[in-house]
Formats: structure tokens, C-alpha cells, sequence
């Protein structure tokens, strides 16, 4: 009986944690633009100081349903991964309906009670790890960005010119080439004329 109780108890902790690890999920749909949060986020200064916002822009409604799917998909498979393993650790991996049911339990208390207060500070919060990950990658592109610039300004200076040089007296190879053919083909005429 004692077992029982603890493991209803460790079943309930063990859903409100699948519930923290959908609110995972359900910020990164704020993130993407897939879903609407509660209040307006605060507009950050640093995106005008040359941070660029890679997460920002309008999704089409294809976007959003792939997105949720997979996600969805991506979360009940973890979810199933992890109650597996979750029977095998306290039940010796036999399947008892009360141990779904006070798992659903678990995770319906946090959702009710913890994760509304989450998605109630989501947009501040999605704003925040978008500044995060904005200025990450910022900075980890920043290397290969200015390896870009030098490479498009040697391309400018050398590479372009040479290029059109090339292609330059190419064309003039073919145009002095197709004025003799057609001066020769002209020749022909005129000689068929004046041999008449």
C-alpha cells in the first residue's frame, strides 16, 4: 500500500514535469510566430543597435500547422519515451492505470496552475530568449560575416574586372569573327552580282 502511495505521488511530480516540458514547446511556438501570447512583448533597443532579428516575420499557415505537428509529434514520442522508462524505474515496468491516470493528473495541475502563470509572461519571456538567441548567433556568425565582406570586396576589386575583361575580349574575338563572315558572305553577294 505504502509503495502505491509513493508512486501515485512520484507519478504526479512526474506529470507536472511532462507539463513544464510542454511549456518548452509552447514558448518555442511563440518564438516562431506559430502561436498569439497574452500581453504585447516589450520591443528591445538592442535590435536597432545592429543585432539582427532572425525570428521575426509573418508565417503562413502551412508553416504553423508543420510546425505544431511536428512538434506535437516530437513531444508525445519523448513523452512516451520518458513514462516508459518512467514504469521500468517505479513499477518494474508494469503498466498500472493509476499510474496514467495520476500522471494526466500532475500534468493537468501544472498546466492549470503553474502554466497559465508561464503563458501569461510568455511574450516577455520568448522576447527574452529571442534577445538570447539573436545575440548567440550574432555573435557565432559574426567571423563568417565579416570573411563574407572581405571576400565580396576582393571579388569587387579583382575577380569582377578580370571576369568582364575576359568576357569582354571573348565577345570581341566573336564579333570580329562574325563581321568577317559576315563581310565574306557579303563579298559572295557582291561577286555573284558583278560576275552577272
Amino acid at each position: 500500500m505504502r509503495s502505491l502511495v509513493f508512486t501515485s505521488m512520484y507519478a504526479v511530480i512526474f506529470g507536472a514535469a511532462l507539463g513544464m516540458f510542454y511549456d518548452v514547446f509552447r514558448i518555442l511556438r511563440i518564438i516562431f510566430g506559430v502561436s498569439e501570447y497574452g500581453g504585447r512583448p516589450p520591443h528591445c533597443r538592442l535590435y536597432k543597435k545592429g543585432i539582427p532579428d532572425l525570428f521575426s516575420g509573418k508565417r503562413g499557415k502551412a508553416f504553423s500547422s508543420v510546425f505544431v505537428c511536428i512538434t506535437d509529434i516530437f513531444y508525445f514520442v519523448l513523452s512516451g519515451i520518458a513514462f516508459i522508462l518512467f514504469l521500468y524505474c517505479f513499477n518494474y515496468g508494469r503498466f498500472r492505470w493509476f499510474i496514467l491516470l495520476f500522471t494526466v493528473l500532475g500534468f493537468r495541475l501544472y498546466y492549470l496552475s503553474v502554466g497559465k502563470a508561464v503563458i501569461a509572461v510568455s511574450g516577455a519571456l520568448s522576447e527574452f530568449v529571442k534577445l538570447f538567441l539573436n545575440t548567440v548567433l550574432f555573435a557565432l556568425l559574426y567571423p563568417f560575416r565579416a570573411a563574407a565582406r572581405l571576400l565580396s570586396r576582393f571579388f569587387r576589386k579583382t575577380v569582377r574586372p578580370a571576369v568582364f575583361s575576359i568576357v569582354f575580349t571573348i565577345d570581341k574575338c566573336r564579333l570580329k569573327r562574325y563581321t568577317l563572315k559576315c563581310i565574306k558572305k557579303i563579298d559572295k553577294i557582291v561577286d555573284k552580282w558583278v560576275d552577272v
